[in-house]
């Protein structure tokens, strides 16, 4: 069975029957339940018996056999009645006919000469679509209001008098060109003979036009070099800013992006100098350049003759190397000749070295044991204090740790001092002779001695 397919095994109750329409009534015919007709009154009428019809029982008299079903007049006055004429019909209903409708239908389509009025014709409640498109009665050139073809083409003045209409905005009209707050749409773009508003320019003279007033045209703007932007006389175009002009070019507080980029030969503003020249000139007044501030080696940095190079700090250089108070970083990191700046020495020197006047490297500090550190033969390296060397072991008021702590049982580590290792020793011996006269005591006296076990 299809998806979509119900089968009903037992069907529902059938509806009510409908009506059967039998024209006339006439007297000696057969009328059926729920047959209709129409009577001498013009109603239509509703079989509830079945009977034969007779003078006696037609449906004005036997309302056993006969139902009002629709009352003629009142269908009459829905369809018929006057316009603005109110209905009353035998129901108690009330309302307005469908002519009074299609009429008023009519004047909300068509009406140009008045307003649409209410039902009762007591009031006004509108206007129609054609009073609303080409105009009409209140509606043309009225306040607030004004109709769409006014609104769509009027030149002559405001269409609702205080607004203009989309012709008058486009290309002009009056009140609208010349007028302040206002200015039609065309004279917004192309109007280059004046203002458009009394104050204000159009789009074309702010591209390309030249009144004096506008503060400067985008052309202006963007390429006149021989002086200012016109209407802008102080200020200068982007060309002129970008390759220089009349105004920019060698100009104190100026100068062009091109110049400020490349110029060697000079100044840009009367002052200061372009990219090129701070990267690698050598005018002197620049206080010098980057490659001078980076690579010379043969003397001061050009236009800063008191400072030097990146370079010569690192390697050396005129001015630098061998210098008083200076240095360069590789002497300060291996200079094993001599001093670096005519006082203190290397990295290396103090590390490994061994020239009198430093005061002794970290080498001889940590490992010399054949006499005090160089250059300080007073003092003795960490090795030597440890496990001994010259000046160290043996020596008045010295020894090493080791001699201190393992030197043989009497003898001496720095002349009259003994080592951990001979106090121990005779601290041993004391030991046993206090153990065996507490042995010999507790015998004397008859004392039993429990061994302390460990």
């Amino acid at each position: 069975m299809p998806a979509n397919r119900v089968t009903v095994a037992t069907p529902g109750p059938a509806g009510v029957p409908g009506l059967t329409y039998e024209g006339n009534w006439l007297v000696g015919s057969v009328y059926q339940v729920r047959d209709c007709v129409r009577y001498t009154d013009g109603n239509l009428y509703m079989v509830n018996v079945q009977h034969t019809a007779t003078a006696e029982n037609h449906p004005l008299l036997n309302s056993t056999f006969w139902t009002l079903f629709i009352n003629a007049d009142d269908a009459f006055q829905w369809s018929t009645k006057a316009k603005h004429s109110l209905i009353g019909d035998s129901l108690g209903n009330s309302g307005y006919s469908a002519l009074h409708q299609a009429a008023l239908a009519q004047d909300w389509a068509k009406l140009t000469t008045d307003a649409v009025r209410n039902d009762a014709n007591n009031a006004d409640v509108g206007y129609s679509a054609k009073a609303w498109a080409i105009g009409g009665t209140e509606v043309t050139t009225t306040a607030s209001r004004g109709a769409a073809k006014e609104w769509a083409t009027t030149t002559g003045g405001a269409v609702d008098t205080s607004e203009f209409s989309a012709k008058a905005y486009a290309i002009g009209g009056t009140g609208i060109t010349d007028t302040a707050g206002k200015g039609a749409a065309k004279e917004w773009a192309i109007e280059t003979s004046g203002n458009v508003d009394g104050t204000s320019f159009s789009a074309k003279e702010y591209a390309q036009g030249s009144q004096a007033s506008t503060g400067g045209s985008a052309k202006d703007y963007a390429q006149k070099t021989n002086g200012g932007v016109s209407g802008a006389t102080s200020d200068h175009s982007a060309k002129a800013w970008a390759v220089g002009g009349t105004g920019v070019t060698d100009t104190a507080s100026k100068g062009a992006a091109k110049e400020w980029a490349i110029e060697t030969s000079g100044n840009v503003d009367g002052t200061s100098f372009s990219a090129k020249e701070y990267a690698h000139g050598t005018q002197a007044s620049t206080g010098g350049s980057a490659k001078d501030y980076a690579q010379k080696v043969d003397g001061g940095v050009s236009g800063a003759t008191s400072d030097h190079s990146a370079k010569a700090w690192a390697i050396g250089g005129t001015g630098i190397t061998d210098t008083a108070s200076k240095g360069a970083s590789k002497e300060w990191a291996i200079e094993t000749s001599g001093n670096v700046d005519g006082t203190s020495f290397s990295a290396k020197e103090y590390a490994q070295g061994t020239q009198a006047s430093t005061g002794g490297s970290a080498k001889d500090y940590a490992q010399k044991v054949d006499g005090g550190v160089s250059g300080a033969t007073s003092d003795h390296s960490a090795k030597a204090w440890a496990v001994g060397g010259t000046g160290v072991t043996n020596t008045a008021s010295k020894g090493s740790a080791k001699d201190w702590a393992i030197k043989a049982e009497n003898s001496t580590v720095d002349t009259s001092g003994y080592s951990a290792l001979h106090h121990a020793a005779k601290a041993a011996a004391s030991a046993a002779i206090a153990s065996d006269s507490a042995v010999a005591m507790a015998i004397a006296l008859g004392i039993v001695l429990t061994p302390i076990l460990g």
